[in-house]
Formats: C-alpha cells, sequence, structure tokens
C-alpha cells in the first residue's frame, strides 16, 4: 500500500499544481486592474468588461467571466433608424480593434440595463470614448439625459465641433 501511494502522489502533486497555475492563469485575465477616473465630486471606477454582443448602436450585452452578464446603454445620446446599421458596424469594427474588451462606468441601474460610459482601446491614446465616436461619425444626437452624465461635456463639445 505504502508503494502504490509513494507512485501516485507525485502524481497527485503535478496535477495539483497544474491546476492551481491554470485558474491562476484564468483568474488574472478576468480581474485586470481597475482604473479610477476623478471627477470633481466624486471617483469613478472604470470596470472592464468583454462584449458579448452589439444589440444596438447605443446598447450592448458585456460578461464578466463565465457567469456574469450585463445590459448596458451609453449615457447621452441616441441614434437614429437610418444610422443604426452602419453605427453598428462601426462599432462592431471597433470592438474587434479592442480586442472585445471594453472600459465601463456604471452610472445608475434602469430597469433591467445599467446606463453608462462605454470606452473601447483601453491603454491606447487616446481611448474611444463610446458615445463620443458616434457623435463624431455623425450617426448619433444627444438626448437630455446628457446633462446626468459625468462626461456630458465632453459629448456636448463634440457635437458642437460637428456642427461648426
Amino acid at each position: 500500500m505504502k508503494n502504490q501511494l509513494s507512485k501516485i502522489l507525485p502524481a497527485f502533486v503535478a496535477l495539483g499544481i497544474l491546476s492551481f497555475a491554470a485558474f491562476s492563469l484564468w483568474q488574472s485575465r478576468q480581474t485586470k486592474d481597475k482604473v479610477i477616473m476623478a471627477q470633481p465630486e466624486k471617483l469613478l471606477l472604470t470596470e472592464i468588461w468583454q462584449v458579448k454582443s452589439v444589440d444596438s448602436p447605443t446598447q450592448f450585452t458585456i460578461k464578466k467571466g463565465w457567469f456574469t452578464t450585463r445590459k448596458i446603454r451609453v449615457c447621452g445620446v441616441a441614434v437614429s433608424e437610418q444610422n443604426s446599421k452602419a453605427a453598428i458596424n462601426d462599432l462592431n469594427e471597433l470592438i474587434t480593434e479592442s480586442e472585445g474588451e471594453v472600459g465601463v462606468v456604471f452610472l445608475a441601474k434602469d430597469g433591467n440595463q445599467w446606463i453608462t460610459e462605454v470606452y473601447a482601446n483601453l491603454g491606447k491614446l487616446p481611448e474611444d470614448m463610446i458615445g463620443e465616436r458616434l457623435i463624431t461619425k455623425g450617426f448619433a444626437t444627444l438626448t437630455d439625459e446628457v446633462y446626468s452624465c459625468p462626461n456630458g461635456e465632453s459629448l456636448r463639445f463634440a457635437q458642437k465641433s460637428l456642427s461648426k
């Protein structure tokens, strides 16, 4: 019995080490560093999520890990039906360029979806603020909600720049 145990114990130890290494690698991919954005009145946390689908030009389904998914909506902008398909194609290209990852600032929950600010191309300069990109490409217009968006001023500036 002791002889058999001494033969299989190293295999179990090696299996345990490999399992731990694989789990650590997977976990490190799921919990990337978080970025803190400073606002005068509060600090907002930007979380890294994977885009599962672009449901409309301003609505996405995002996921973190295997089990956590959320429906989100971009704060302060609306896209007309006529611009919808072109905007979705542009966003799909941007998200592919961003390796499927976006930075998300959760602002408020509205029913079953979250109102958010969304950023692509994280770590590259300049990062792409999705709402601002939709405006500067001519796909989106501002909504009254823009006044409650933390970066609403950037959205309003993008709209002004476009109309000049």
